[in-house]
């Protein structure tokens, strides 16, 4: 099923990053580009090569938690990862307002990323850290205006 996503999507990723060079509307091209490359990436996150990536990642934060003996750092790592290839998108389209190669990467590594750190060791603490989160912050803001 992820292939039936990610090929034709990726067929019209590199037609309309490589084909399409226009000086007006650049905006709206590199915002396509993004799209589109999260979308391949979502359908790669379902194929067997996604799930490959996903458990290198995983591979190298047990084997540093091995080696540290700190399990977190396990979940660490993906999530560092991700947030690496989110700041890799981020600074490439604001050093030149374009979304160039290391963009289009990171936006198709993402779903892969978000799904080993959402399945992974954090899935079955997730919803207890956002709840926990939740209540956290109502009852800060419920002190604000109480006070």
């Amino acid at each position: 099923m992820g292939w039936l996503v990610l090929l034709p999507t990726a067929a019209v990723w590199f037609v309309v990053s490589k084909r399409v060079r226009l000086r007006r509307g650049a905006a709206a091209v590199s915002v396509a580009v993004m799209l589109l490359a999260a979308i391949a990436g979502c359908g790669f996150a379902y194929t067997f090569a996604g799930r490959w990536f996903a458990a290198v990642v995983d591979w190298v934060g047990q084997i540093l938690a091995n080696i540290t003996g700190e399990a977190a750092i396990a979940s660490g790592i993906a999530i560092a990862f991700t947030l690496l290839l989110l700041l890799t998108a981020i600074a490439d389209i604001a050093c030149d307002r374009r979304a160039d190669r290391a963009a289009q990467v990171s936006a198709f590594l993402m779903p892969v990323m978000l799904a080993l750190v959402v399945g992974g060791s954090l899935g079955a603490s997730g919803g207890g850290a956002v709840q926990s989160v939740t209540n956290q912050v109502s009852s800060f803001v419920g002190q604000m205006g109480g006070a």
